[in-house]
C-alpha cells in the first residue's frame, strides 16, 4: 500500500515542567503514537506555545515550520484548542490551497459552539471561513458534528480516546475509595467534594490529584478528615496512581469528554460526574456511573452511597466494556483512512 505522509500541528509535552500536561497535550501525543504504529509517515509541529520563548515568536515560527515542510507531505492535519483555530488554522488552510495538499482540522474539547456564539461578527467569518474551506474537520462530541455541519460537509466525531495501559482484574472490588484527578480548579466541581467529604465517616477516602492552577486553593484548603490533596502527576503516572481507587469524582461544570473518564472506563472504574451534554454522551447514568446536576452536593452524596458491595461488580464490568468504543488505535485508523480517502 502506497502511504501518504502527514504534516500534524498540535501541542507537543510541556518541556519546562511536564506535570501541566494537559488533555489536549496527552491525545495529541498518543495520535503520534499510534500513527507511527501503524507504520505512516509522519512529520510533527509543536503549537504549545509554552515551549516557545512567547506567543508572537512562537505563532512566526510555527508558520516558517509549515511553510518549509508542507511540500514534504500530501496531507496537513491541525490539532487544537480555540487559540488554534484563531492563529494557525488560517495560515494551515491557505497554505495548503496554494501547496495543492489537503488539509484537516481538527478541535479539542466540547465547548467550541460557545465560543463561536460569542464571537463578534470578524471572529465568525474567520471561523466559518476555515472551516468551509477545509478539506474535514473533526470534532470531539456528537453534538458539535452536528452544530457545524452545516459549514463543512465531510465533518467527522473524533472522540477523546485512550489506550488500554493497564489490563484490570474485572470486576473489581469495592473499598470506599473516591478520586479527583484533573486541574484543581472551581469549574471541576472542587467545592462540592470538599462540601460532602465532610459528611462522611473515615471509612471513606476522597484523594485530590492535580496541579492547583489558580488561588482558589492551597494544599491545606485541600486536605481534611477523609479528602487529602496529593499532588500534580506526570501523565505515564496517572494509570498506575488511578488504578489504586474504586471511583473516579468529576463534578464539573463545564467539559468535553475528558480523558480521565475514559482512563477510569479502561481499568474497570466506575465514575461520579455531571450531566453536562457531553458526558452524557459517554455515561449513561446507573451504568457505568451516576449522573448528577452540576453544583449538586446533595446528589453527589447520594452517588456515593450508591456504590457498595452489591452494585459495584455491575457498574465496574460496565465501564470496563465502555472503554471498547474510544480505543485511541482504532481511531487513528479511522482518521488516516478519512483524510487519504479520495472523496474529495
Amino acid at each position: 500500500m502506497d502511504y501518504q505522509k502527514i504534516l500534524l500541528l498540535g501541542p507537543r509535552s510541556n518541556i519546562k515542567n511536564p506535570k501541566l500536561t494537559g488533555g489536549e497535550i496527552i491525545l495529541f501525543e498518543q495520535l503520534i503514537k499510534d500513527l507511527g504504529k501503524l507504520g505512516l509517515g509522519v512529520l510533527v509541529i509543536d503549537t504549545n506555545m509554552s515551549n516557545y520563548t512567547n506567543i508572537i515568536f512562537g505563532i512566526i515560527q510555527i508558520y516558517l515550520q509549515i511553510f518549509k515542510k508542507i511540500r514534504l507531505v500530501d496531507h496537513i492535519s491541525l490539532h487544537g484548542t480555540i487559540k488554534s483555530y484563531l492563529y494557525i488554522a488560517p495560515f494551515v488552510v491557505l497554505m495548503a490551497k496554494i501547496a495543492k495538499k489537503k488539509s484537516s482540522l481538527r478541535k479539542f474539547a466540547g465547548s467550541f459552539h460557545e465560543f463561536y456564539e460569542r464571537s463578534g461578527k470578524l471572529k465568525k467569518k474567520l471561523i466559518s471561513m476555515v472551516l468551509k474551506n477545509a478539506d474535514f474537520t473533526f470534532y470531539e462530541t456528537k453534538y458539535l458534528v452536528d452544530y457545524f455541519s452545516k459549514w463543512n460537509e465531510r465533518t467527522y466525531w473524533f472522540p477523546n480516546v485512550r489506550e488500554r495501559g493497564i489490563i484490570p482484574e474485572v470486576p473489581r472490588s469495592f473499598r470506599r475509595k473516591f478520586v479527583f484527578i484533573s486541574h484543581v480548579i472551581k469549574s471541576k466541581g472542587i467545592d462540592i467534594i470538599l462540601e460532602a467529604s465532610e459528611k462522611f465517616d473515615e471509612s471513606y477516602t476522597f484523594d485530590i490529584y492535580g496541579p492547583i492552577l489558580s488561588d482558589d486553593y492551597t494544599p491545606e484548603e485541600l486536605s481534611g478528615r477523609n479528602v487529602c490533596y496529593k499532588g500534580p502527576l506526570h501523565a505515564e503516572e496517572v494509570l498506575e496512581v488511578l488504578n489504586n481507587y474504586d471511583v473516579l469524582m468529576l463534578p464539573s461544570f463545564k467539559e468535553g469528554y475528558p480523558g480521565i473518564i475514559l482512563e477510569a472506563y479502561s481499568l474497570g472504574i466506575p465514575i461520579i460526574s455531571t450531566s453536562l451534554a457531553s458526558i452524557e454522551e459517554i455515561c449513561d447514568s446507573g451504568k457505568e456511573g451516576f449522573l448528577i446536576e452540576p453544583g449538586n452536593t446533595e446528589q453527589f452524596c447520594k452517588a456515593v452511597l450508591s456504590f457498595n458491595s452489591a452494585t459495584y461488580g455491575e457498574l465496574s464490568l460496565n465501564a470496563f466494556n465502555r472503554f471498547e468504543f474510544f480505543d485511541s488505535e482504532s481511531f487513528a485508523s479511522k482518521f488516516y483512512k478519512i483524510i487519504t480517502s479520495s472523496e474529495c
